[in-house]
């Protein structure tokens, strides 16, 4: 929370990764369990950026 609305993920890739699943959204259980509906899509490079997001809203993000 408390994050400027268009902020950009980013995060240190492991060795050998060439690409990351990006999973984001307001439900902990969801993202953490890589539901399909918090499936942001695949990127090569390990940043990503998710658009406008609500102000004073709380999101969860997972690279894998």
């Amino acid at each position: 929370m408390g994050v400027d609305p268009n902020v950009i993920l980013e995060w240190a890739p492991g060795l050998l990764a060439t690409s990351h699943d990006v999973y984001l959204g307001t439900n902990f259980a969801k993202v953490n369990n890589g539901h399909a509906s918090t499936y942001e899509g695949n990127v090569t490079d390990p940043n990503y950026t998710p658009g406008s997001l609500v102000n004073n809203q709380e999101y969860f993000w997972r690279i894998e």
